[in-house]
């Protein structure tokens, strides 16, 4: 069974009209990442992953967000790999595909209803799927550059309650405080 599409070479023109976003989010797509993965691992918001594989999609020609990503794939494989100028020509890796390393991988690969062949990434039993980096305590406010609230709703209203507790104990120890500074007040003025 071949895991390659009926899709004509891309001409290096409509490459080259591809954003590095866009290429970043093409090549994610290949390692069979879904949009909020994505997000997660660029910084950006899922719809604006979305907007910029819409526009790769258009830009090469192809009908689905797989297709685009093997498309380019496909390009970057025919390219000579790029050398730094410091770097010895013998460390330079060849690139590979992000379908080739799944199949390598041993993940299964199965014809979907529309007769396209589909690439499904093995999983551990364990793996939910939550990013391993993830801090066990999240802030309420985006330390990492992310915009936007990237909190789930239970994580939201456990901070909401925690705030609330909090400006409560506030109050509570300012009333004490000024009634222990009135009483001293009035002690001092009974004195006087």
């Amino acid at each position: 069974m071949s895991v390659r599409a009926n899709h004509a070479p891309v001409d290096e023109g409509r490459i080259n009209r591809l954003t590095p976003t866009q290429r970043q989010c093409l090549r994610m797509v290949a390692r069979l990442m879904t949009s909020k993965e994505i997000a997660l691992e660029l910084g950006i918001a899922s719809d604006t992953v979305d907007k910029h594989l819409k526009a790769a999609i258009a830009i090469l020609g192809a009908r689905n967000r797989q297709q685009a990503a093997r498309m380019f794939a496909d390009f970057e494989q025919t390219q000579p790999p790029q050398q730094l100028g410091t770097q010895s020509p013998e460390l330079v890796p060849r690139p590979s595909s992000g379908i080739a390393k799944a199949l390598s991988a041993g993940d299964a690969v199965k014809q979907n209803g529309a007769g396209q062949t589909e690439l499904r990434e093995g999983r551990s039993p364990f793996d939910a799927g939550v990013p391993v980096d993830r801090p066990k305590w999240l802030l309420p406010i985006p330390l990492d550059g992310r915009r936007g609230n990237h909190l789930k709703p239970v994580e939201r209203l456990v901070w909401i309650f925690g705030i609330m507790v909090l400006i409560i104990l506030s109050l509570a120890l300012l009333a004490s405080a000024a009634e222990t500074i009135g009483r001293i007040a009035s002690a001092v003025a009974a004195d006087a």
